[in-house]
């Protein structure tokens, strides 16, 4: 997971204030701006209209694709106490959104990387931990300890 790491690292990790899935989009797309992603709001909102990314399990993975990038994969991550509604799969308040934008080149690493956060989230109790967590500093640990797990 090692972008969910760097976006750790980059203060791209961020307390969702509202309760409603376009805000949380919008904040995170926007903090995107160095992708190369054309319009990043206005894509990903049009991406989550096609096919909504609240896997179930307490979180979301919305994400882009720049077809023609070459670079790397950009992520910012979201993070919600009382959980949003997101209209996710399970019915469940979304407490995690993990965005991406992602480099045509770079399919097979992002989907390697949501196996490694959903086989995280799994191992350590479900979302529970960042659901309850106090603070953004404890989302931050939590996050930080299941990027740098073995096989993650």
């Amino acid at each position: 997971m090692l972008h969910v790491l760097d976006a750790i690292q980059n203060n791209r990790l961020f307390a969702l204030r509202g309760t409603g899935k376009v805000d949380a989009l919008t904040l995170l797309a926007g903090s995107l701006g160095n992708a190369p992603a054309v319009d990043t709001v206005e894509e990903i909102l049009r991406r989550e209209e096609e096919l909504n990314t609240g896997i179930g399990l307490g979180m979301a993975v919305p994400h882009l694709r720049d077809e023609d990038g070459a670079g790397g994969i950009h992520c910012a991550i979201g993070w919600s106490a009382p959980g949003i509604d997101y209209e996710a799969l399970d019915g469940q308040p979304v407490h995690l959104v993990v965005m991406y934008c992602i480099p045509g080149a770079q399919k097979n690493a992002y989907l390697k990387e949501i196996s490694g956060l959903i086989k995280a989230l799994r191992k350590n109790g479900g979302i529970a931990p960042v659901a309850n967590a106090p603070g953004l500093d404890a989302v931050r640990g939590i996050l930080q300890v299941w990027a740098e797990e073995p096989g993650s």
